[in-house]
């Protein structure tokens, strides 16, 4: 049987676009007050610039980031893993804004880990309804909030989704 792109985007739209006004009301204070600056929030904004910075000048996995710590350096990539840095670099394909980058990673975040909840506990307890409350209380959680906001804690919001995610059968 053959589905078209329209059935599926009809078919999704219809089953799960509760959980994307979830994922919209979860991220909301996050599009309201900007990128996180307390904590490490403005650390890892200037790890993604210089990371955009020698990606564009064609060395795709420095180590050493020359600019940082007022211009002496650190082997950031060295201690810090970097699959968050690249997956939010990504979206510089769609804006140039290292700002907007760092915001729209953490909505990936914030959605990956609202659907993932969503499908792990459906499929653990076969209720749709189990499943929403439970993203609703993970996506709402305080945890998250203190992961983004105080902490900045990319790696770690990041795979906390993901594994809820990969958890499911779905």
């Amino acid at each position: 049987m053959h589905i078209t792109f329209a059935r599926r985007l009809s078919f999704f739209i219809r089953h799960y676009s509760h959980l994307g006004a979830l994922t919209l009301l979860a991220i909301w204070p996050l599009l309201v007050s900007g990128i996180p600056t307390i904590g490490d929030g403005r650390n890892h904004f200037y790890r993604l610039s210089e990371l955009a910075w020698h990606i564009q000048h064609g060395e795709v996995y420095p180590r050493w980031f020359a600019d940082m710590h007022y211009g002496f350096g650190a082997p950031v990539l060295n201690y810090y893993a970097p699959f968050t840095y690249y997956l939010t670099l990504a979206f510089r394909l769609f804006t140039p804004s290292i700002a907007v980058c760092i915001l729209l990673g953490y909505v990936l975040m914030m959605a990956v880990a609202v659907f993932g909840t969503y499908f792990w506990v459906r499929d653990q307890f076969d209720s749709a309804l189990a499943g929403f409350v439970a993203a609703a209380a993970y996506g709402l959680a305080p945890y998250m909030y203190i992961n983004i906001f105080p902490r900045v804690v990319g790696n770690g919001s990041l795979a906390v989704a993901v594994l809820v995610g990969l958890s499911s059968r779905s």
